[in-house]
């Protein structure tokens, strides 16, 4: 029996490349095939036998009556449907995207300049993930890692026609530089929690060290000067050397410095393209 967890983590990047592949006229010739492939997959894996077969044209997550913090599966069968829907214009992903897509912007509240979610909600001690040695959450709030799923989800929604405005991902990228960075380019650092706590999460015990920002926080840059200027120089202190926790978890991994220097690229192309939606 497949993990509906897994699966969905897996087919992000394939649909997202799907849609890449036929957004571009030289792609969409030279890699038809896989195009066709990626979407096929996907489909078959992700709503075929999950969205149809499993829950029935539900998102389970989102039910406002059983659902009271948001799950991040949610977050990555929208990117699924997002990706498939640019790919194929098919309205059928387009509505599951819509549909996850506003109710992720009805849990949203102001906090300061930026957004918050789930706030004391999260039980303290909860989503251990059973890795030994695990607290859990100590801050009752969202923490910063996990929250890349939900920056990504905003910017794509955006970027499709989809629920969000440019004054959304203006709070988001608020949320990022009034909250989670620390305020310095010298020595740039991203809290564990998005509301700027720095409290243990799981096994990431050191101010810091879950302040993951590279796969999905780094995208906000492209709407905000101030937001892509703080994650220059996070790479830029990365690649002086310098260390603290939160440069050190966006070193390392499966797509640190990649992933971190390919969004500043595409951040630096749409803000030249758009310099008037750079809000803040």
């Amino acid at each position: 029996r497949p993990s509906v967890h897994y699966t969905l983590q897996a087919c992000v990047p394939l649909a997202r490349a799907a849609a890449i592949i036929r957004r571009d006229p030289v792609f969409r010739a030279r890699y038809a095939a896989k195009a066709a492939r990626y979407v096929a997959f996907v489909d078959s894996a992700v709503f075929a036998y999950w969205y149809r077969g499993e829950f029935h044209e539900t998102v389970p997550w989102i039910s406002k009556d059983h659902v009271l913090i948001w799950n991040d599966n949610s977050s990555n069968m929208a990117l699924c449907a997002i990706f498939l829907f640019q790919a194929t214009g098919d309205e059928r992903y387009g509505r599951v995207a819509r549909e996850v897509g506003q109710a992720f912007k009805d849990k949203l509240s102001p906090a300061g300049n930026g957004w918050i979610w789930d706030s004391n909600v999260i039980p303290i001690g909860s989503d251990t993930d059973n890795t030994p040695g695990s607290v859990g959450n100590q801050a009752g709030v969202p923490d910063t890692s996990h929250t890349n799923r939900e920056s990504m989800l905003m910017v794509f929604l955006y970027e499709t026609g989809l629920v969000f405005t440019i004054e959304d991902l203006d709070r988001m990228a608020r949320t990022l530089t009034d909250n989670i960075w620390n305020g310095s380019l010298e020595e740039p650092s991203f809290a564990n929690y998005i509301n700027g706590a720095d409290r243990p999460y799981r096994v990431y015990k050191v101010p810091g060290l879950n302040g993951a920002i590279y796969h999905g926080w780094a995208l906000i840059g492209g709407y905000s000067a101030e937001a892509q200027r703080v994650f220059f120089h996070a790479l830029k202190a990365i690649v002086a050397g310098k260390k603290n926790p939160s440069l050190d978890r966006n070193r390392t991994g499966y797509g640190g410095i990649l992933g971190l220097s390919g969004h500043l690229l595409r951040n630096q192309w749409l803000l030249e393209k758009e310099p008037a939606k750079a809000a803040s």
